[in-house]
């Protein structure tokens, strides 16, 4: 709507932004972008690429300057009439990176600029030129699926791997430079709600990798990386096939020889924390340890929880009994409660694994997410001879909490992995048994 004088200039269910171009107005919306004489509401032009999950957008006089994602790569798109002109994966240095931001401040200056960030790369803000220069020189010689070093102590991958119903899987590994053999590694995943978990700055990731271990990130079904197909593949009634995808992933990175059961460690953080544990404790002799934050563990109880009531539809089907069964059979706690009774698949478990290792954090400012599935987890692991630990997070919340806390809680996820894994390198202070 044209504020001044009222006038309706076109309508959409759901629009994200309105900004300028010399023509007329672009609108952000559901459906892709489209471009508006501001008198008529006429459509001089849209553009939609279904491939890509556009996370921003900016504009010159007369370019439309677009980031998103596209098969777990972050791009740069240059959008002008309606058509692409280029369309760039994202590189800093030679690098793969992230851009998780894009601004234009002033439409007659056509110096745009990014915010970019990488697994080891603190974020940095750069102009467009400086990311596209480097591109057009040497990234014709690096194949787009592996990434080069941030830094000269570090390097980024995205590597390949296959699901066992053979559907190409992803994993970014961020190693010390020049390290390829099995070493202590933290496989973190996220997988659901549609959320592309792209490998951003976390300051515990350098922090890890300096003391030579291996940090990865698995892309699985139900996350937002491959878009709304793979998304809606482990979604729901298919939530186990990101499980799955994830112990896939898991044996993918052993087999590349970068690590070994009792070396890895797999993190998840609520969403991501359900899977995790679903998965090692579903996969018996898998990984050493697993790290849940934050959590619901127990599918079955989710309305307990202060948002439960909006989760049912990404967990499974609550309405039919085979619903209830296989959210049931999934559930970090019933895997915890069975776990000497087999394997996932439900295949006898002849060799007796003793459970991995749990660290369950619970955030005590947490509105989202009680922390009674997590204490009943670790209670059935010690039942069946496993090692847990509960950990109270003080001050910190399910979001936007204060660098300490945030700090704080890396520490305690590291030292645990350092003391399962034994590197020696971190201090374990402060992490107590239950």
């Amino acid at each position: 709507m044209d504020r001044e004088t009222g006038h309706c200039i076109a309508s959409f269910p759901a629009i994200f932004s309105v900004t300028r171009l010399a023509k007329g107005i672009l609108v952000h919306h559901a459906g892709g972008i489209q471009l508006l004489d501001p008198s008529t509401g006429h459509e001089h032009w849209s553009w939609r690429d279904p491939s890509l999950t556009l996370t921003g957008l900016t504009t010159t006089h007369d370019v439309a300057y677009i980031i998103g994602v596209r098969a777990g790569e972050s791009r740069l798109l240059e959008v002008v009439d309606g058509s692409t002109v280029k369309d760039t994966p994202v590189r800093y240095c030679g690098s793969a990176a992230v851009a998780s931001g894009i601004e234009n401040n002033d439409i007659s200056n056509d110096e745009v600029h990014l915010l970019i960030e990488a697994p080891t790369l603190p974020p940095r803000i750069i102009t467009v030129d400086e990311l596209l220069r480097p591109t057009e020189s040497s990234t014709a010689a690096k194949p787009q699926s592996t990434a080069m070093s941030e830094s000269h102590s570090s390097r980024t991958r995205y590597l390949n791997l296959i699901a066992d119903d053979a559907e190409p899987l992803t994993a970014v590994v961020t190693s010390p430079h020049g390290v390829d053999s099995p070493a202590p590694m933290i496989l973190s995943c996220y997988g659901g709600f549609g959320v592309a978990d792209l490998p951003v700055f976390e300051p515990t990731i350098p922090a890890w990798v300096e003391a030579g271990g291996h940090y990865a990130t698995a892309y699985v079904r139900g996350g937002g990386e491959h878009g709304a197909a793979w998304r809606e593949a482990g979604r729901g009634r298919n939530k186990h096939r990101g499980i799955e995808d994830l112990a896939c992933i898991a044996r993918g990175l052993i087999d590349a020889g970068l690590t070994r059961p009792e070396l890895l460690i797999l993190v998840g953080a609520s969403h991501g924390g359900v899977l995790v544990t679903s998965c090692a404790l579903g996969h018996p002799g898998l990984c050493s340890g697993v790290i849940s934050t934050a959590a619901p563990l127990d599918l079955l109880s989710l309305e307990d929880h202060p948002l439960g009531a909006a989760w049912s539809q990404e967990f499974g089907d609550h309405d039919t009994i085979e619903g209830i069964n296989e959210m049931h059979r999934i559930s970090p706690l019933y895997r915890a409660q069975h776990f000497a009774d087999g394997n996932a698949d439900g295949t006898a478990d002849t060799n007796h694994v003793v459970p991995p290792q749990f660290l369950g954090i619970i955030l005590d400012e947490d509105s989202r997410v009680n922390g009674e599935s997590t204490h009943a987890v670790a209670t059935e692991l010690e039942r069946h001879g496993g090692r847990a630990t509960v950990w109270h997070a003080s001050k910190t919340g399910h979001g936007g909490n204060h660098l300490d806390r945030l700090h704080s809680l890396g520490a305690i996820i590291l030292s645990f992995a350092a003391t399962v894994t034994s590197v020696a390198s971190f201090e374990t202070e402060g992490l107590q048994h239950r």
